[in-house]
């Protein structure tokens, strides 16, 4: 335990001296895996709640411009997909996907050698219809079924993440991320930036 102590202290500057500039313009794309959670009550309710949904892909793009000489400004458009979970010894039938697009506008700061990242966006999903079939004995099968449907509305954006500069223009990073609405998904994502 120490020693891995000792090898961050001793590995700390370096990583502050690779981090890029905060507030420069750049371009950049990530991916990365997200996930369905109920932290607002309420929630997708029933049986399409946030358990429900399993993790599934995010991608998104971005440009980060200078606000002040340590403070950036981000616009991030971002697309996500998160399959349903049947119950076990169920099966689904058909195509049940939880499909969003999220706009966000952050402003994001370095507090070496991370970054925090706040603001808000606007989303829109649509969710699939979902069909379980599900057998009770040899001889019944039960069938639910789940209308799909969608929604609209605004976001509050959270994000902590850990920048490394490959270059003068290159760099990459991993991030957390949280977007609190009604049903919050949380995406954890690694990119890579162009300072132009």
């Amino acid at each position: 335990m120490k020693t891995h102590i000792l090898g961050f202290v001793i590995l700390l500057p370096s990583l502050c001296l690779a981090q890029p500039d905060s507030a420069v313009y750049a371009l950049f794309l990530k991916g990365g895996v997200s996930k369905y959670a109920n932290i607002i009550p309420g929630g997708l309710g029933g049986s399409r709640s946030s358990t429900r949904w399993k993790t599934g892909p995010t991608m998104g793009v971005g440009f980060q411009l200078p606000a002040t000489r340590t403070v950036s400004l981000m616009v991030v458009l971002d697309y996500s997909t998160n399959p349903y979970q049947t119950p076990s010894g169920s099966q689904l039938l058909g195509d049940a996907e939880a499909r969003t697009v999220d706009l966000s506008v952050s402003a994001r700061t370095l507090a070496l050698p991370f970054y925090i990242a706040a603001g808000f966006g606007f989303f829109h999903t649509s969710r699939g219809d979902v069909t379980i079939s599900s057998r009770i004995d040899s001889s019944r099968v039960v069938v639910d079924r789940f209308s799909g449907d969608s929604e609209t509305s605004f976001f509050l954006n959270l994000a902590l993440g850990f920048p490394y500069a490959l270059t003068s223009r290159w760099s990459v990073f991993i991030q957390v991320n949280a977007r609190l609405r009604r049903y919050s998904s949380f995406a954890v994502e690694t990119g890579i930036a162009y300072a132009l």
